[in-house]
């Protein structure tokens, strides 16, 4: 295992300017459109600003960007979420995450004499005690998982799922930290299928970073995520929930063992049983999260304590690998933290460098990074909007752009400089911006908005003005990032539309040797060099929704 620094805190200083129209809103993002709509895995890192509701930005992506297969989707087995649910049915259970109700946070293995913590973010991780006091749901269930497949639907892409689909099920389970402590075995039976054993003590799914077989079975590493072998079928139900139900052996209750279900992993196969490519996405992300967390490598000490190892994350990744080949792009979306820009800088640096050790570890055959610098928002502790808080966002926006121009394999992207560092509260200047860029017909999925008149007036950020307000909010910055990504990854594209058509050529030709923006090789001009990129993107790139499809 290799060793990380401490992230640190620090206070940016000396003059500072907000963003204008001027700056740049992204770096090294030319490749993305065609790589996101073709076959990737997408993990997400982030805060409160990344868990899968549907009205934070990274989730609203799965509805309003046109990815045109999302084949899988791993989550925790949190009781409420927008993509997957992990429904207990019996009583005594656990809800290991920052914001547990009863105060103990990230402990696990509750009942044991000496407290011990997992914090890797999950969101959230669920724990059954087979206490004598435990009782089970009806046909010796424990849990319920359902992936939320109608909460797709409003989406570009639509519904999960639909009937006659081929799916597999994925378990994953942070085994006990000895082995002893262990709950022994669990069934899982999907809605319409027979049950299947899963034995906790010896048969997990081997591991990609200690060079196994993941089909072939192996004991579970103590104290980690680990992934029950094997995967199962499952079918869409009445509900079409795709509801997979985890069930175990009554003998159990009163042995003081554990289960500590970490989530699943959803995704489709062919009639060969291999997955099919397309966006597969997943996150590691709780409330109230810092960069802390993230660049630590030391384990949590005390009930709220984010910080995590990197072996909980390798453990992590390797188990809800479904291909190593598949790219991956670690998504860093975390709202931006009191520092100055060289502290920034070492911060990415250090994320950036700990996944890729990560995914070298684990075999991952292509790793990128995509940086997004949130939208501006009100900053705690009495910064609040101001000089220094505008300085703060640029701090981490230069360090993410320098990141990107100097690694292969980074990009960067800005909200908050695409949208001209606007706090969107309902201020005048934030309704102005808004109304004259045609958001009083917003598309987002296949719902409509109006962002500038009431209800919504401007108000895109909820009472604290720190979070997207509502799935109108979240879907704008996710339209507004999707936007940036079109115009890196289809330059061409001179009639925002999402084809490169006839109508950009003309747009070419009927400014031909004149000065333009539509110019792609910095020479001022239109020349053969634009006609020719438009010749060669010519095609589909990324669809366009209102209003930023500005074609005849």
């Amino acid at each position: 295992m290799w060793s990380m620094a401490l992230c640190f805190t620090a206070v940016a200083t000396g003059p500072v300017v907000s963003a204008s129209a001027e700056d740049p809103a992204w770096v090294g993002l030319e490749d993305m459109a065609q790589l996101l709509r073709n076959d990737a895995r997408m993990i997400v890192m982030g805060d409160s600003y990344s868990v899968s509701w549907f009205f934070r930005v990274p989730p609203a992506c799965l509805r309003v960007w046109p990815i045109p297969n999302i084949t899988a989707v791993e989550g925790g087995a949190k009781q409420y979420h927008d993509l997957m649910r992990g429904l207990a049915l019996s009583n005594q259970v656990s809800a290991i995450e920052f914001g547990d109700p009863d105060g103990l946070g990230y402990t696990v293995e509750r009942a044991s004499a000496t407290p011990k913590y997992f914090a890797l973010p999950v969101r959230g991780m669920r724990e059954f005690h087979a206490n004598e006091d435990m009782v089970l749901g009806p046909g010796n269930r424990l849990l319920e998982f359902r992936l939320q497949n109608y909460r797709f639907e409003p989406g570009v892409h639509g519904p999960f799922s639909i009937a006659g689909d081929s799916l597999r099920f994925r378990m994953l389970y942070r085994c006990a930290s000895d082995l002893a402590l262990q709950l022994p075995s669990v069934a899982l039976q999907d809605y319409y299928g027979d049950l299947t054993t899963m034995d906790l003590h010896s048969n997990a799914r081997g591991f990609l970073h200690h060079g196994e077989d993941p089909e072939v079975g192996r004991p579970p590493v103590p104290g980690q995520i680990n992934a029950a072998l094997p995967d199962i079928d499952v079918n869409n139900d009445v509900a079409n929930l795709l509801r997979v139900r985890l069930s175990t052996d009554p003998a159990f209750i009163g042995s003081d063992t554990y289960l500590d279900v970490a989530g699943g992993v959803y995704y489709h196969v062919d009639e060969n049983g291999q997955r099919l490519p397309g966006l597969y996405y997943s996150y590691l992300s709780d409330d109230s999260w810092s960069y802390m967390g993230f660049c630590s490598d030391a384990e949590a000490t005390h009930a709220v304590d984010k910080q995590f190892s990197s072996e909980q994350l390798i453990h992590w990744v390797d188990a809800t690998t479904i291909d190593p080949a598949q790219p991956t792009i670690f998504t860093w979306y975390i709202a931006p933290e009191q520092l100055g820009p060289e502290e920034a800088l070492a911060v990415y640096e250090q994320m950036v460098d700990t996944m890729d050790e990560v995914g070298q570890s684990v075999g991952l055959h292509d790793v990128r990074h995509l940086l997004i610098i949130p939208h501006m928002y009100y900053f705690s502790y009495g910064v609040g909007d101001g000089t220094e808080a505008h300085g703060y966002m640029l701090a981490q926006q230069d360090a993410a752009f320098t990141l990107a121009q100097e690694r292969d394999n980074v990009a960067a992207a800005s909200i908050y400089a695409a949208t001209d560092a606007m706090l969107f509260d309902g201020r005048l200047e934030g309704v102005d911006w808004l109304r004259d860029r045609g958001f009083a017909d917003f598309d987002f999925g296949t719902l409509e908005a109006d962002l500038v008149n009431p209800p919504v007036s401007g108000i895109l950020l909820d009472t604290v003005r720190v979070h997207p307000l509502g799935e109108e909010g979240a879907g704008f910055f996710a339209a507004v990032l999707g936007d940036l990504i079109r115009e890196a990854g289809c330059p061409a594209d001179h009639v925002p539309d999402g084809l490169i058509d006839v109508h950009d050529l003309l747009a070419v030709i009927g400014h031909w040797n004149e000065p333009s923006d539509m110019d792609l090789d910095g020479d001022g001009l239109l020349t053969i060099v634009e006609l020719l990129a438009v010749l060669d993107q010519w095609g589909e790139c990324w669809p366009v929704q209102a209003p930023f499809n500005t074609a005849p």
